[in-house]
């Protein structure tokens, strides 16, 4: 959250691509009480014991408690009738033997991304399977399936997947928080129309990625995919909400040549983390941060910048450094010295205190401009 005195996010339309670019009841929550009576923090189970971790918390913003089903009939009941459906692959209980796509059941530091979409879910298992299958060659055993008791209520809950890719997905036919979509779509450098028509958005699904592909970068190609799939079914952006992004879905959506592999060559700040350019009031100049890299492995940059006009090469900068980091196992740190261009050196130091604004989930490196002879003259 940026504090009093940062203009958050400036869309000026100076930065990267300007001008646009090419269920059952699934928990409730519980209070605890400690052995003295006080109360515990609140945690999310479902019916079968099951915590949902990052999907509770989503159900709870998004208002929808009041809307889960809830089983009529006894827990043991329940469990005996969900334990061979889809509930309990989703939660990755199911047993190895049982038909249909799994879940992992370690949600822990799980890849998510959010669709928009402008009209109700109107999402139909076969035609859902037929348009992943179409996306991509490895795609082609794709399936996906819905429940039909939480799909008639409005918070339709499934799984899709292909090979070793499973996604887990739960709608809700309401729009997102206002806050969490302006986060995302304000920065992101698509059109206004666009922008409007996602801020007017009816309805949205969380895709969370529970496959076995362990490297995240992969992880966040496979729920491209399935937004890309999804553009023909009303999904109109795609959200990153921990990179503080967005991206329209028709970019995604399937077109001549290997879209896996033009997913793979996205630069990562485009949707996989985020790219905010913000004014702070008293600072002159602009800054430039990422956002989310740390659920890639990554570092998240920060630099202040004369202005906005720099924000193509700010972000083309970060680009060939989280590329250059990816590729080749480096690190960087504080104290490091780098070049990054024919006459173009960095010195990296960490956030100081008073750069509230740079906070971040894991590791934020400043980058400042030095001259070629301050290159490695000791730490900054």
């Amino acid at each position: 959250m940026f504090k009093p005195g940062v203009v958050a996010v400036v869309d000026d339309g100076v930065g990267p691509r300007d001008g646009g670019v090419p269920s059952g009841d699934v928990g409730v929550p519980v209070v605890e009480r400690d052995a003295v009576g006080a109360r515990k923090p609140c945690r999310n189970v479902g019916p079968l014991g099951w915590d949902l971790g990052p999907l509770g918390a989503a159900f709870r913003r998004c208002g929808h408690d009041d809307r889960l089903p809830r089983p009529r009939r006894s827990l043991q009941v329940v469990r005996k009738r969900w334990a061979m459906g889809i509930f309990e692959r989703f939660f990755g209980k199911g047993d190895s033997k049982e038909k249909g796509v799994a879940a992992s059941e370690s949600t822990k530091d799980s890849v998510a991304l959010q669709l928009l979409f402008s009209d109700r879910l109107r999402l139909d298992p076969n035609a859902v399977t037929r348009s992943l299958r179409a996306y991509h060659p490895s795609m082609a055993s794709a399936t996906c399936e819905i429940d039909a008791a939480t799909s008639a209520q409005g918070t339709p809950l499934g799984l899709l997947g292909w090979g070793a890719h499973v996604i887990r997905f739960v709608g809700f036919d309401n729009p997102m928080p206002s806050e969490v979509v302006e986060k995302c779509v304000q920065p992101a450098h698509f059109g206004q129309d666009l922008k409007a028509q996602a801020r007017a958005h009816k309805s949205h699904l969380l895709l969370y990625y529970a496959g076995r592909d362990a490297d995240p970068l992969n992880q966040y190609v496979a729920l491209a995919a399935t937004a890309g799939a999804l553009s023909v079914h009303g999904a109109i952006v795609v959200m990153n909400e921990s990179g503080h992004t967005s991206f329209p879905c028709s970019a995604l959506a399937k077109s001549e040549g290997d879209m896996l592999e033009l997913l793979e060559s996205l630069p990562i700040p485009i949707l996989y983390s985020g790219f905010v350019k913000f004014d702070v009031q008293g600072v002159q100049g602009t800054w430039m941060r990422t956002f989310g890299n740390h659920l890639l492995g990554l570092p998240d940059f920060a630099l202040l910048a004369q202005g906005h006009h720099e924000g193509q090469a700010t972000f083309d900068m970060f680009c060939n450094l989280l590329s250059y980091l990816r590729s080749s196992g480096a690190t960087l740190a504080p104290g490091h010295t780098t070049q990054v261009g024919e006459d173009a050196f960095l010195k990296i130091r960490s956030p100081k205190d008073g750069e509230y604004f740079l906070e971040s989930p894991g590791t934020l490196l400043v980058l400042e401009r030095i001259s070629k002879r301050e290159i490695n003259q000791g730490r900054a």
